[in-house]
């Protein structure tokens, strides 16, 4: 018996995430992921109250004049309401509902192992879902960056990641190549930009870049020590690894940096 439930747990979950992105007319789920048209390509957005959805600040920076939130073949035109371009993201209005709503989740609630769907327009195709689990978690700010291996493409960004109750615990946000890690923001740094109001004129202003695209110095340390990792610069790793260690000791993820840039045995 405790076989059976085990077994029958993921796809319970896998249910609860299909019904919260159920894109069919009368569907009973949340439609919480639409395609944004802008300048010809296509990205992702996920619907947080009937009129507000979220972006990749990152999209919206420079290039982006006009956007279109569109399900299927009808659209609507869409305003920024307010950005944080640290963390990579954009609240957008709606003048009209695009779809219903996500139940938000805190990323605190979840734990390594965790089963979480990302959800997007991967390549800026079809709404696909990529099923995975949670593989780290990064403290960030007063939340927790998720790192999956829910696996998500370019046009994904700003869709959402999914727990196993179908909740929006993240923002699909960035991907290393090459590499089966996939991040997505907290659903917890959204707090602040919800409140906002206005709207902010196109394209947003530059400004920083986002922290996973910042320079080398100015980035966490488990995008620098990735980074080190995955150039082969052993010497580097082992230098941030020694700081991260030393600013965290507690940090699991900064001590298997260390020890792989010490070329020991992982963890377990």
């Amino acid at each position: 018996c405790t076989a059976t439930s085990k077994g029958a747990q993921p796809r319970r979950s896998a249910e609860a995430a299909r019904r919260a992105v159920d894109q069919r007319p009368g569907a009973a789920g949340a439609v919480v992921v639409v395609v944004i048209t802008i300048l010809g390509f296509d990205s992702t957005a996920a619907i947080i109250t009937p009129d507000i959805s979220l972006q990749s600040a990152e999209q919206f920076a420079n290039r982006m004049r006009s956007v279109i939130a569109a399900r299927g073949s009808t659209g609507v035109p869409a305003t920024a309401r307010a950005a944080d371009r640290r963390h990579d993201l954009c609240v957008m209005n709606t003048p009209v509902a695009a779809g219903r709503p996500a139940a938000l989740a805190s990323s605190t609630g979840l734990k390594v192992g965790d089963a979480v769907y990302a959800v997007g327009f991967s390549g800026g195709k079809s709404l696909s879902m990529s099923e995975g689990r949670v593989t780290a978690l990064h403290d960030m700010d007063g939340a927790r960056v998720i790192e999956t291996d829910a696996s998500f493409q370019q046009g994904a960004s700003g869709g959402a990641l999914f727990d196993g109750e179908g909740r929006m615990v993240g923002v699909l946000t960035f991907f290393i190549p090459g590499l089966k890690r996939h991040f997505a923001v907290p659903a917890d740094w959204l707090s602040e930009a919800l409140v906002a109001s206005g709207e902010l004129p196109l394209p947003l202003d530059t400004g920083a870049p986002p922290f996973w695209a910042a320079a080398d110095e100015d980035k966490p340390y488990v995008l620098r020590a990735i980074q080190h990792e995955n150039d082969g610069n052993w010497g580097r790793l082992q230098a941030v690894a020694k700081e991260w260690v030393e600013a965290e000791p507690n940090n699991r993820a900064a001590i298997e940096a260390a020890v792989r840039a010490s070329h020991l045995p992982a963890l377990h």
